[in-house]
């Protein structure tokens, strides 16, 4: 092979390319990766930018994520070898897009290589108005914007994407820009507004085919559904929110599809812990591990490893939780992820709490307090204030200072109708208070909150209200 003349490679992988186009269309159809370097051999460009994005496509199909982003490059390397013209430049768009998908999924949403993915194609699809790519430029951008920039940025973007898509009328469009807005807005703790328009971005979904959902890499159905189960499960609906993250799950396992199912479990995992359901964070964080440790996929093994850790915690094993807990942080904060750090330093306290170690609790929870307020990560503010109250008792603060935080808690859970974070504090400060002997004030304190409950009451949390004013009764 080495002996031959530049042209007499060529010609011969032009002619193997149409061997196997003309007597293999099966090989072609499972292996357009071979064609794909047939064809870029020989300097048929065009084509071989064709075999390859197919050839990326379907690794992307069967979560072979590093393969695939080895197949777009292929192809984005030759494109961009060509004359630049308006034509051009929409392929290399569709082919951005197509790489971001694989590249979330090796590196995180967080990671500098999907920022430099998503500024790449919004460059491309300014450049290119009214291109029918544009939406889902700006789409990847407020994924990559979510994961590293303050919130209140991420929420005007996606602000943004909801009007476009209005414009637009693609349901398709409309439902990925309710699963962002809705997201956002979780994450500033607007948790009933959010609730509101997950679900509706889910019923949207729902009525769209699923191959218009490909440009984003994920679905949804299945994502709306599992950050809406957080936000049922923040606005006091437990039995609910377990529904639809069941729901979700499912659905990532009906598409097969190992990046959405580690995601829905770790998601499933994650909301069990601001539930303080340790069995079910572990059974949860335990598949979603297994399934990212397979697949490769950092973002997902770091949130199943915060998750486990704390749930190991929590059922006793306290030097190995730890270690789980600070090494799914570290592996966090390596994706480049700035997103839920203040939770990631709230379960650290917790923990210290427990083991009753407040100096060091003190460090993570001013940690906490200080990313809350750089970057409006507000969903865990009702919690900063109830863990301070806990802190400031243990650091033998005066009665009055650590009431004073458990009223801010109150205060702020009722604000963002986050029922569940009212019954956190409201048990805290019933038993603060029945430890000084108020028995009749803690019933005051826990009893209304507890009564408005519906459904929900063999979780951990209401059994647990319900045995202490049982108990004080």
């Amino acid at each position: 092979y080495s002996t031959l003349l530049r042209t007499q490679r060529q010609e011969f992988h032009g002619r193997i390319a149409k061997a196997l186009e003309d007597h293999f269309p099966d090989l072609v159809d499972t292996q357009p990766e071979l064609l794909a370097h047939h064809c870029t051999q020989a300097g048929l460009t065009e084509r071989a930018i064709g075999f390859w994005r197919s050839a990326g496509r379907r690794s992307v199909a069967r979560s072979a994520n590093a393969e695939a982003a080895a197949h777009f490059t292929s192809a984005l390397d030759l494109l961009r070898a060509l004359p630049p013209d308006q034509p051009r430049d929409a392929q290399e768009l569709d082919l951005t897009l197509d790489l971001a998908v694989p590249l979330i999924a090796i590196h995180g949403f967080g990671s500098s290589r999907v920022e430099e993915c998503a500024l790449h194609a919004i460059e491309l699809a300014d450049s290119l108005p009214g291109s029918p790519s544009g939406f889902a430029a700006h789409r990847v951008a407020w994924n990559s914007c979510l994961m590293r920039q303050p919130l209140p940025r991420t929420l005007q973007l996606a602000r943004d994407l909801a009007r476009l898509a209005d414009e637009d009328r693609s349901p398709a469009k409309i439902a990925a820009a309710h699963r962002s807005l809705g997201y956002s807005l979780l994450m500033v703790g607007e948790f009933r507004e959010a609730d509101e328009i997950l679900a509706r971005g889910a019923a949207i979904a729902d009525t769209v085919a699923d191959r218009e959902f490909a440009v984003y890499g994920e679905h949804p159905s299945m994502v709306c559904r599992f950050y809406g189960g957080q936000a049922k499960m923040s606005v006091g609906f437990p039995d609910s929110a377990a529904k639809l993250l069941d729901a979700a799950v499912a659905i990532a396992r009906r598409q097969d599809n190992a990046h959405g199912l580690a995601w829905a479990l770790g998601v499933a995992a994650h909301v069990c812990t601001i539930q303080h359901d340790a069995a079910g964070a572990l059974r949860f964080a335990s598949e979603a591990l297994e399934t990212a440790r397979e697949h490769r996929m950092p973002q997902w093994i770091a949130l199943s490893e915060r998750c486990m850790g704390w749930a190991m915690h929590r059922l006793g094993s306290f030097a190995a939780g730890i270690d789980h807990l600070t090494e799914g942080i570290a592996r966090w904060n390596d994706t480049g992820a700035k997103l839920h750090t203040t939770q990631c330093e709230l379960a650290l306290v917790d923990c210290l709490l427990r083991e009753d170690r407040p100096a060091e609790a003190r460090v993570h929870l001013d940690a906490a307090r200080a990313h809350c307020a750089n970057y409006g990560e507000a969903y865990m503010a009702a919690e900063m204030d109830r863990l301070e109250a806990l802190l400031l008792q243990r650091e033998h603060a005066p009665h009055e200072l650590v009431e004073d935080h458990l009223m801010r808690s109150l205060s702020t859970a009722r604000r963002q109708s986050a029922r569940l974070f009212e019954l956190h504090t409201a048990t805290t400060f019933a038993e603060i208070l029945a430890a000084r002997g108020e028995r009749h004030r803690a019933i005051d304190v826990l009893a209304p909150v507890y009564g408005w409950f519906t459904e929900g009451f063999e979780m951990t949390d209401l059994k647990g209200a319900k045995a202490l004013i049982d108990a004080l009764a």
